[in-house]
């Protein structure tokens, strides 16, 4: 393990880097969330040139559609909201000491990362202070990914009825 000093101005480049790469994704979730507002669009444009066997057909497609865009578009909200607040938290971090880091890469020592670098450090402080301190985005952390899958169906499902219903009730009015 890596257990030497750094200084003062390799700790700046090594925080420079990592406000560049979270800044970096930052804007690319933000043209992500763009990229689902114009396939919303898209998604209701191509709606009124198609057509449907019936009308039930026609709610379950819409509200699968827009169920299934409004959950990946309020993920990348999430996420450009993880990466902002990474940024912010990139430039007052002490870094983490060398033995927690090895702790944390344990898994990955094994297929030759040996050295402990500053940047990593300051990867795992920023990470664990943005999880000590906003703890209701901690759902979108890896550990969660695999309820992700769970909540996108659940949320799907329930968008898609509950639109079947607005279409009822207004159909009704």
């Amino acid at each position: 393990m890596n257990g030497l000093l750094y200084s003062q101005e390799e700790e700046q480049k090594a925080r420079e880097s990592l406000l560049r790469y979270y800044y970096s994704e930052c804007m690319a979730h933000g043209t992500y969330i763009l990229t689902v507002v114009i396939g919303i669009f898209t998604f209701l444009e191509v709606l009124g040139n198609v057509q449907f066997p019936n009308e039930l057909w026609q709610k379950i497609v819409i509200s699968l559609g827009l169920g299934l865009l409004s959950v990946i578009g309020f993920r990348f909200v999430v996420r450009t909201k993880l990466w902002g607040v990474m940024a912010t938290d990139i430039l007052c971090v002490k870094p983490m000491s060398t033995e927690d880091a090895a702790d944390r890469l344990k898994a990955r020592l094994w297929k030759g990362t040996t050295n402990i670098t500053l940047l990593i450090r300051l990867q795992y402080a920023c990470a664990a202070l943005f999880k000590d301190n906003h703890k209701i985005w901690g759902f979108f952390d890896d550990f969660m990914r695999k309820l992700w899958f769970l909540l996108l169906l659940i949320v799907i499902s329930f968008f898609g009825w509950f639109m079947l219903l607005v279409f009822d009730i207004v159909k009704i009015l």
